[in-house]
C-alpha cells in the first residue's frame, strides 16, 4: 500500500511539473492543454495568437486591420476615457471565455494596450 502511495504522489507532482513546464515554454497559449477541451471562445477569422502578440503600442487601426483582420465587436467608451476596444474573441455558448482585445485612443486612433484575459461567469 505504502508503495502504491508513493507511485500516485510520483506521478501527480510528475503530471504538474510537466504542465508547468509547458505553460512557461508556450506561454498563455497554451491553455487549451491546461483546460481540456473546455475552450468556449470564438476568433475573428484571421485572428492569429503569435500576430496578436506584436501588436503594441502606437500601432495604428489600418496596422492593426492589416494583420488581424475586422474585429468581432468594437465598443466605444465615453470621451473621459478615449477608448475604442477591438473584441477579437467572443464566448460562444456560457459566459467565461478567453478575452482578447485591443484598445485604441479614440482621439489618436493608436493602440494603448493589447489585452489577454480569462473571462470567468
Amino acid at each position: 500500500m505504502y508503495i502504491l502511495q508513493r507511485i500516485v504522489r510520483f506521478t501527480i507532482v510528475l503530471t504538474v511539473c510537466l504542465i508547468a513546464a509547458v505553460v512557461l515554454f508556450f506561454g498563455c497559449n497554451c491553455t487549451l492543454l491546461v483546460y481540456g477541451a473546455w475552450d468556449n471562445t470564438e476568433y475573428a477569422a484571421k485572428y492569429n495568437w503569435m500576430t496578436f502578440r506584436q501588436i503594441g503600442a502606437g500601432d495604428t487601426k489600418d496596422s492593426v486591420s492589416n494583420r488581424l483582420g475586422n474585429p468581432l465587436k468594437v465598443q466605444t467608451f465615453d470621451s473621459e476615457r478615449n477608448a475604442e476596444y477591438w473584441y477579437y474573441s467572443a464566448p460562444k455558448i456560457h459566459r467565461s471565455w478567453f478575452v482578447r482585445s485591443v484598445v485604441f485612443d479614440s482621439k489618436t486612433s493608436t493602440v494603448t494596450s493589447r489585452k489577454s484575459e480569462i473571462y470567468w461567469d
